[in-house]
């Protein structure tokens, strides 16, 4: 009866230590799913700064002058980068605050919250548990700052 315990004890050890390992696989690959990501949404963006003129027909970025468009471009990036950041647990909430309350005080975000504040709450709303709390970390931080998004 012991060596049947024994067994019996060993084997479900190993499929404990077994579905541990594959939890954190899980985990670190949606990491990696979500960095990848954000790099390809990074290089969209670069490449929009490099090429404005593709911009022309859209609705609201066409209708800005180059310096203004431009401004919108890389305060998306950097919203979208700190979003993956955060979603992916590369960032804490003390360094989301902190890169969120430097934002607050540029001038072009500010510009681009007043017209794109509503797509982010929008967007962040309906995303996994950390994107909806990065959009709330969003929205406050910018409505501390009185800056309201356009309706």
């Amino acid at each position: 009866m012991r060596t049947a315990h024994a067994v019996l004890l060993g084997a479900g050890l190993l499929a404990g230590v077994n579905a541990v390992r594959l939890a954190v696989d899980h985990q670190d690959r949606n990491r990696q799913l979500v960095l990848d990501a954000a790099d390809m949404h990074q290089q969209l963006m670069r490449d929009g700064e490099a090429h404005p003129e593709r911009y022309a027909d859209h609705p609201t970025l066409g209708q800005l002058s180059e310096t203004e468009r431009w401004d919108a471009l890389r305060t998306n990036r950097m919203l979208a980068l700190l979003c993956a950041k955060y979603q992916s647990a590369v960032m804490g909430d003390d360094e989301l605050l902190h890169n969120l309350v430097s934002m607050v005080h540029v001038p072009a975000a500010r510009a681009y919250w007043v017209r794109s504040g509503s797509h982010w709450i929008s967007e962040t709303a309906s995303g996994a548990p950390r994107v909806r709390e990065f959009g709330r970390h969003l929205k406050r931080t910018f409505e501390r700052a009185d800056v309201e998004p356009a309706a």
